[in-house]
Parts: C-alpha cells; sequence; structure tokens
C-alpha cells in the first residue's frame, strides 16, 4: 500500500511537474512544502488537499486512499484510459470492447494469447475492408459491445 507522499510525488510526475511548478501551481511557499508532502514528512491541510486535486487532476479519494463502501478505487492512469474511453465514437468504443474482452478472457480464463491474436488480425481485416469499402461498417459486422467468435 502506497502512502499520501507516494501518491503525490507519483500523481505530480505523471502530470510532468517539478516540484517548483507544483509549489507555485498551489501556492505554497517552495518546493520544500512538496517535498515533505511526498517524503511524508508532512501532510497537506484540506485546502491545500483540494488544490492539488484539481492541479494534479486526480481524485480526493485517490489521494486519501479511502474510497468508501460503493467506490472503485481508480489510478490517474486508469481515469486517463476512461477519459480517452469516452471521447471515442462508437465504433473505437466497440474496438477497446473487444479488445478488453478477449484480455479479461485470457487472464482470467487461461485463454490461450494465439486466439486473442487470432481475434485482433480478424478484426484488422474487417477494418481494411470497410476503410476500402468492401463492408459498409465493421459494426455490421462486429454489433457494438457484442461477444464475437471467429473461424481462423
Amino acid at each position: 500500500m502506497s502512502t499520501m507522499g507516494q501518491r503525490i510525488k507519483k500523481a505530480r510526475e505523471a502530470t510532468g511537474l517539478l516540484q517548483t511548478q507544483l509549489a507555485d501551481a498551489i501556492d505554497v511557499k517552495s518546493a520544500g512544502v512538496i517535498s515533505n508532502w511526498e517524503k511524508d514528512i508532512n501532510k497537506p491541510n484540506a485546502e491545500r488537499l483540494i488544490s492539488l486535486c484539481k492541479v494534479l487532476n486526480i481524485e480526493l479519494s485517490y489521494l486519501l486512499d479511502y474510497y468508501g463502501p460503493e467506490e472503485l478505487p481508480v489510478s490517474p492512469q486508469e481515469r486517463t484510459h476512461l477519459e480517452k474511453y469516452r471521447v471515442l465514437d462508437e465504433h473505437g468504443q466497440g474496438t477497446v470492447d473487444v479488445i478488453l474482452d478477449r484480455e479479461y478472457e485470457r487472464c482470467t480464463k487461461g485463454a490461450p494469447p494465439k486466439e486473442v491474436d487470432t481475434e485482433l488480425e480478424a478484426y484488422r481485416r474487417e477494418l481494411e475492408a470497410e476503410q476500402k469499402g468492401e463492408i459498409s461498417s465493421v459494426s455490421d459486422v462486429i454489433p457494438y459491445g457484442a461477444q464475437v467468435k471467429r473461424n481462423a
């Protein structure tokens, strides 16, 4: 389990900010204050916690490492993935869903990676056929969110 200081540092580094830049952004005296937080020597007060969350684009629950009984823990990287996913159109989301389902199956049920590779290759061929106009849409072949099995 990571400490609050480790989570602050990880989020700061993920945004590409230096300690001095973060200090300026949240209006603290110096980079030394940030350094002390990251080393768990001191902890930010409630006002600074909120400022950190805004500047670092993280959830307060992540920083505090408290998710409550109903909340699912989401790392900054997972949040970025979710934000990107929400920008995708139906076709893009369908593509991600197919890959995610296959990888989940592989990791949880021990499905051999070759099946996943075959699935991706078949999907790639369908995308190419769509681009060439041979089919009207991959979604004609793979309905959004569908569980599809193909013969290789």
